[in-house]
């Protein structure tokens, strides 16, 4: 399962607690045929990611991967290892 449909998913379950992720319902207008319902959710998802890519200086000071522990290249390496993993995320939905 791809990040963009862990996120769309969990999002239908806040917006419709009772209805099934798979429940099956006509897709956007202009589409034939019918869709799961968290796909709805996708375009949301994404933006959700998206809002995400640039990490906060509190996610950057959690995470220390310079072996030498210079500050200013650990934040640069993580700051790069974030939006890295942010795009493939966004990419793989």
């Amino acid at each position: 399962m791809s990040s963009v449909e862990r996120v769309a998913r969990a999002m239908q379950a806040v917006s419709r607690p009772t209805v099934s992720p798979d429940q099956l319902t006509p897709g956007p207008r202009g589409s034939v045929g019918l869709i799961p319902i968290w796909k709805l959710y996708e375009p949301m998802a994404i933006a959700a990611i998206r809002a995400m890519r640039e990490p906060t200086k509190v996610m950057l000071d959690a995470v220390q991967l310079d072996p030498y522990n210079d500050p200013m290249v650990s934040r640069g390496m993580n700051y790069t290892a974030w939006v890295e993993m942010i795009d493939a995320a966004i990419g793989e939905g």
